[in-house]
């Protein structure tokens, strides 16, 4: 390998990993190559930055800018690979996400899933790492597992065969800790002994040879050993007197001292005290006794923080940080936690990874956007259910179906505890009934029945969560008027309920109370559901659609009545965002342009017109669309920039505008700003802003805007203040 293709290799490939000792706690912090993850303390997990491989979860192959949750909750240990990453759960299961091209997710799969999935066979787990294009698991009883590329031998089991399920490296044993690469492995076992195998282009083994690749582990010749930490193409030891030894490509001086690269560790000069280090692309940090960071090498986008950019092999404090409790060295850009629970970022952030809501480089330690109080909210037909932070529940609005899941069929103006469930991942919101899907997999619904939309083989309405029969590997549920779907872990759907039209996809009119498979789709990203049509979006962009096409909800060039299995919405491709309705459904493209298609007659498709289109038509007045919501009558999509366009039907004030005037094209909502996600119930519309706070319009009848009225809102009025103290302490 030529050294500008390295170069290119590890500023587009993460290669973080400081894995600490067994005594050590668990990281709660992983950088990428352009994207962040932190695990906090409720179990839960937020990312920011690069998502073109769903890396850093949500709706969107958009870059993140502030922190989303990765729809899984438990998590105690967390590891951030190049476009993948990995968590340990607290059944010692492992979960990854991101990019699935080599199978380094570990599920048997090549395809990239919409969120986290399972690894196959790993039920006692105690630490996991994410690499550039392959994994390592430690076992309890001390045995480890690789996956992934093995072009260069880093899955240690003696060939160079890909493997996208877990595989023993039988040749350690006794290992308590593992540290991956860009294309080499490192282990430490309790005695303190580290081994290593995959490439050695730079002497990153540390063997004493550089070239080639070995398939088995090679001893490095150290003892003492804490920490081991895995960079680009280097290797790094912290020792127990507080030192640390590095080996490997040292252009840079990522090694901690000048001069060519190294086949056997050598000491970074001038550091004492280290409590951890981490190594990244082209670059190292280490945090010391007391919370300084230092950090050495390539310094071209500011991961050292200093204005120069020149890179040095001596170790450099990060200036105005103080405190750190984890750090974590990337691809390009390195974070910290501080001892507050804060994280501050710096270096490269043209996708987001800093977090700090802006693109760029920050030459100064940056704070991430503050991780949401609420973090999705979910409107129904007249009532409101918001996830907070650590995926509690609080519902508010009408009640008369049991749809807020609290035991009884009184509806409550004001938000309050809502359906008794732990480890809730994803919500939805139909019009008398809700759904929430767990960190198990397992899907539960609430509320009216008539047509099985519960789920559960009859049509008996219930005002607690009951289990629906036979889900048990969902990512995400889906509510439409009266079915949902359920969007599986390997991007197929599940559907049950009203199928009077054909909404369910399985090729016939029968309506069912147990989920029925949605034939002929695959790779699905996400779903959209209406009063009696269906939508999908893939992982390719386009968008197929099936049921009623009464009113053209098909969007499909053909006035046929319905359609029973899934059809091409023409012209619907690039696509990053989908919401439906109850006659209409509107989608968002990667340029930044929306589209709707379907019933026309109060505007809803935004082109100007009321008049019926057969295929798709671009609203007026809208670009850098990020997400779209479509209502009874009415559409939003909320921007890149924060704010929020609404347009159709406004009878009750459902455009935000402060009136009742009705408008045919996009139009500002006034008052509103800083939103990073959006819903849409029947005739009310509700915000979450980056603080957490969300705000609510439109139709509240029925106390479905949550601020204690039973009038409209035609301008957005505070829901709630998210301060969780105010409700239970967590999950029964």
């Amino acid at each position: 390998m030529n050294r500008f293709t390295l170069l290119v290799l590890l500023a587009a490939l993460a290669l973080l990993l400081s894995v600490a000792s067994e005594s050590a706690e668990s990281a709660v912090l992983g950088v990428g190559s352009r994207h962040s993850c932190a695990l906090k303390d409720d179990g839960t997990v937020w990312c920011w930055g690069s998502n073109r491989s769903s890396q850093s979860g949500g709706f969107t192959s958009l870059s993140r800018t502030a922190p989303g949750h990765m729809s899984m909750w438990g998590a105690v240990s967390l590891s951030v690979g190049s476009l993948h990453s990995c968590a340990v759960m607290v059944n010692a299961t492992i979960r990854c996400w991101g990019s699935a091209s080599v199978g380094q997710l570990g599920n048997g799969s090549f395809t990239t899933p919409p969120g986290p999935v399972p690894v196959n066979w790993i039920s006692s787990a105690s630490s996991v790492a994410a690499g550039g294009t392959h994994s390592c698991a430690v076992l309890t009883n001390g045995e480890l597992y690789c996956w992934g590329l093995n072009n260069e031998g880093q899955l240690g089991v003696g060939n160079t065969n890909i493997s996208s399920i877990p595989m023993q490296v039988a040749a350690v044993s006794d290992i308590s800790a593992v540290a991956t690469g860009y294309a080499h492995t490192c282990v430490l076992n309790s005695g303190g002994q580290v081994q290593c195998w995959g490439s050695n282009s730079w002497g990153q083994l540390g063997a004493g040879d550089m070239g080639g690749f070995s398939t088995s582990p090679l001893t490095v010749p150290l003892s003492g050993v804490v920490a081991i930490t895995a960079g680009g193409a280097h290797s790094c030891a912290l020792l127990s007197d507080g030192s640390v030894r590095c080996w490997g490509y040292n252009e840079y001086g990522q090694l901690g001292r000048a001069g060519s690269s190294s086949a056997v560790p050598v000491s970074v000069l001038g550091l004492y005290g280290v409590e951890q280090v981490s190594a990244g692309g082209l670059h190292t940090c280490a945090r010391r006794s007391g919370g300084e960071v230092r950090c050495w090498g390539s310094n071209e986008d500011f991961q050292l923080v200093s204005e120069t950019l020149s890179s040095t092999p001596i170790p450099t404090p990060v200036p105005e940080l103080f405190g750190a409790r984890e750090i974590a060295a990337g691809s390009q850009h390195s974070c910290a936690v501080m001892a507050d629970a804060t994280v501050s970022c710096w270096g490269n952030d043209y996708e987001g990874q800093l977090g700090r809501g802006l693109l760029g480089y920050a030459m100064t330690a940056s704070e991430v956007a503050q991780l949401p109080a609420a973090q999705h909210v979910f409107a129904g037909g007249t009532h409101t259910c918001a996830a907070l932070s650590d995926w509690m529940v609080l519902c508010w609005g009408d009640n008369r179906s049991g749809q807020l899941g609290v035991g009884s069929l009184v509806s409550n103006p004001f938000p309050s505890d809502g359906p008794l469930i732990g480890g809730v991942v994803h919500f939805a919101a139909g019009r008398d009934h809700s759904c929430a899907v767990r960190n198990s997999g397992a899907v539960s619904c609430w509320g009216a029945n008539s047509y099985g939309q519960l789920g559960t083989g009859n049509f008996a309405s219930s005002t607690l969560p009951v289990a629906v029969i036979g889900i048990n590997t969902a990512a995400r549920i889906y509510s439409g008027v009266n079915h949902n779907c359920a969007l599986l872990q390997d991007g197929s759907a599940r559907c049950w309920g009203s199928n009077l039209h054909g909404e369910l996809g399985n090729g016939n009119l029968v309506s069912s109370s147990l989920p029925v498979a949605v034939q002929g789709l695959g790779g699905i990203e996400e779903l959209a559901l209406g009063l009696s049509h269906s939508c999908a979006r893939s992982s390719s962009g386009a968008v197929h659609c099936w049921g009623s096409n009464r009113f053209l909800e098909l969007g499909n060039g053909s006035t046929e009545p319905r359609s029973l299995l899934p059809v091409p919405v023409s012209n619907m491709s690039n696509t990053i965002s989908l919401s439906s309705s109850h006659r209409h459904s509107c989608a968002a493209k990667t340029d930044g342009s929306a589209w709707c298609w379907g019933s026309n007659d109060n505007r809803q498709l935004g082109n100007g017109t009321n008049d019926p289109t057969v295929n798709p038509v671009q609203v007026a007045n809208v670009s850098g669309a990020v997400q779209l919501a479509a209502g009874y009558e009415h559409s939003c999509a909320r921007l890149g920039d924060g704010t929020v366009k609404c347009w159709g039907s406004n009878g009750v004030g459902q455009l935000g505008l402060g009136t009742l005037q009705a408008f045919p094209t996009a139009i500002e909502v006034q008052g509103l700003d800083q939103v990073v996600d959006l819903s849409s119930g029947g005739s009310h519309i509700c915000a979450t802003r980056v603080d957490g706070s969300v705000r609510c319009w439109g139709n509240g009848a029925q106390g479905a805007l949550g601020n204690g009225n039973l009038g409209y809102a035609s301008q957005p009025t505070t829901a709630i203040d998210f301060d969780i103290s105010m409700f239970r302490d967590g999950f029964e």
